[in-house]
């Protein structure tokens, strides 16, 4: 018996998409099916503008190229992250500044941002933790206390919600991933949202190289010949991977239904293990957990919990990473508590075609996980 961390769910619907862009004789990035995807995520999460993308990372880096973060800023970035987050802002020349966590929810800490801001900051990037919202009301007062740009890292987040409103619509850029182990996925993709025209217009050039999208040339009445005014990226998302997410979308909320249903049967049999601690989320309905993450309590080794796992054909893996404590980042920041969540937080088993039984045959293993295995 083995049982996947992660596993995406797909089916003849994806088949059925893929076949009409082949038809539609447009497989190239930000066509006709890019654009219904855009119109689709509008129209099912109350954002303004939506622009698909290659990844999340490509997101991020263009959110900060178009939001003029350049070299000598200073970024406020959630320190328990993938660092994909951090990257982004070394693309640009800017310095991350790394914020620590809340032991209880994972995500960003105002209260260490408002000890790390420096007269060089400009922005603040947080990340909603495996699809558990940030305070948001907290970090835009903020924000606008100190006239710093938002850029939400909703990597994990779509389709959850903070008092009414859902994820990337908070911040002046949001920034979404569907890569194979998001809830929603094409394998690899990205999705941006914006407030303003202005700023959507500027990263859809952006992400074309810098110049109007091929597919309204062709579809103008008029001969256009682009002009490049500005230094672009090849950033475009495929509108084979638009079709993916389309037929994606569709059973989404259904599949949503289901993760919640395992996580509160998770919740309710870990009572039984002690020694593993859960995420807290303030309304499981608000959250889209795209990963179902514990941390393990002393003196438990939670290294020797995944290969004890992987022993029984239990795939389980590390929660995410402590941004300031790799090496690429140069001098270490001081963020005690997601060093801590980075040691010792676990991803047990979470995906469409779990099974409450495997849920307990999971618990039933590390029950037998001794102190000094």
């Amino acid at each position: 018996m083995k049982i996947s961390l992660a596993k995406p769910s797909l089916s003849k619907e994806e088949v059925k998409e893929i076949e009409k862009v082949f038809l539609s004789g447009w497989v190239a990035g930000n066509g006709p099916t890019g654009i219904a995807l855009s119109e689709e995520m509008n129209r099912k999460y109350g954002f303004s503008y939506s622009l698909p993308v290659a990844n999340c990372t490509s997101a991020l880096h263009l959110a900060l190229v178009c939001l003029g973060i350049k070299k000598g800023d200073d970024v406020l970035v959630s320190d328990f992250t993938f660092p994909a987050t951090g990257h982004s802002v070394l693309y640009v020349g800017a310095k991350p500044i790394f914020v620590d966590s809340h032991l209880d929810s994972y995500n960003f800490n105002v209260d260490d941002a408002a000890k790390k801001i420096t007269p060089n900051t400009k922005a603040i990037i947080c990340v909603h933790t495996f699809g558990n919202m940030c305070d948001m009301t907290s970090i835009k007062s903020f924000a606008k206390d100190h006239n710093l740009l938002i850029i939400e890292d909703a990597a994990c987040a779509l389709g959850s919600s903070y008092d009414g409103d859902y994820a990337g619509s908070f911040g002046d850029i949001g920034c979404f991933s569907m890569h194979a182990r998001k809830n929603i996925t094409c394998g690899e993709g990205g999705l941006m949202t914006f407030k303003t025209k202005e700023m959507y217009e500027l990263a859809k050039k952006l992400s074309a190289f810098g110049q109007q999208r091929a597919f309204e040339r062709t579809s103008s009445s008029e001969l256009i010949i682009p002009v490049f005014e500005d230094l672009g990226y090849n950033y475009k998302l495929s509108d084979i991977s638009c079709g993916i997410l389309l037929a994606q979308l569709k059973g989404y909320n259904l599949k949503l239904e289901k993760r919640r249903e395992l996580a509160v049967y998770y919740r309710h049999r870990l009572k039984e293990v002690p020694f593993l601690k859960t995420q807290v989320i303030e309304n499981i309905e608000n959250s889209v957990l795209q990963a179902f993450v514990c941390t393990v309590e002393e003196p438990y080794s939670r290294n020797r919990l995944i290969m004890f796992l992987r022993e029984k054909g239990i795939e389980s893996q590390i929660g995410t990473y402590s941004s300031s404590e790799q090496p690429v980042y140069g001098v270490k920041q001081d963020c005690p508590v997601s060093k801590s969540l980075f040691d010792n937080s676990i991803a047990l088993p979470l995906h469409y075609d779990l099974t409450k039984r495997d849920i307990d045959f999971i618990i039933e293993k590390i029950k037998e996980f001794p102190i000094n295995v």
